[in-house]
């Protein structure tokens, strides 16, 4: 298939994942979307966007917190013959942690994605905007900084969302840590910063 051909598939089984799930036949949706990753695994957002699907549809959003970190476990050592998959599930493991704001456990669920799928650009960028956030959360603008700059030495400056996301994170988390040094009159450290 010729480059626009390609494109045109892979949506094409995305629309139809999306029809299945509409229509309630998660099954056959969860095959399309594994058909995206396998066919088109260079068609990006719609790899990123159909492993999201496929996770959705094999675990869901919501129920026990048992129940989903185990399904989520099962599916990052079942696909890790495909890491888009299994990321993707890794870092659902670390919203399940920070939902239960449990930043600790979270960001080392994070880490563990960047660890495990260092070749899973999107993953591992959304990994380190999850661990900035925290940091943010937590008033620890330094490691905040540090988290939305190695997504940015990482990954380059990428025209999308999820990058511009981190370079507000990033803004955001400076704008924050001077504001802190000169409420602690570090004049010195709030002027570096900013």
């Amino acid at each position: 298939l010729y480059p626009e051909q390609r494109r045109a598939g892979a949506r094409a089984l995305l629309a139809a994942a999306e029809t299945y799930r509409l229509l309630g036949q998660a099954e056959a949706g969860r095959s399309a979307c594994l058909k995206v990753l396998a066919d088109y695994p260079d068609q990006e957002p719609l790899a990123a966007e159909a492993a999201a699907m496929a996770v959705d549809a094999m675990v869901g959003r919501g129920g026990r917190f048992e129940d989903m970190l185990a399904a989520l476990r099962g599916m990052v050592e079942t696909y890790r013959s495909v890491p888009a998959l299994a990321a993707v599930a890794q870092n659902r493991v670390g919203d399940l942690y920070y939902g239960r704001k449990d930043y600790a456990r979270a960001v080392e669920e994070y880490r563990r994605t960047i660890e495990l799928f260092p070749n899973e650009r999107r993953q591992v960028a959304a990994a380190y905007l999850a661990i900035g956030r925290i940091r943010t959360e937590q008033q620890d603008y330094e490691r905040a900084v540090e988290s939305f700059e190695q997504m940015r030495r990482a990954f380059g400056p990428p025209p999308d969302a999820l990058y511009e996301k981190a370079r507000r994170g990033l803004a955001s988390a400076l704008l924050l840590k001077a504001s802190r040094a000169l409420q602690l009159g570090d004049t010195a450290l709030a002027l570096k910063t900013y």
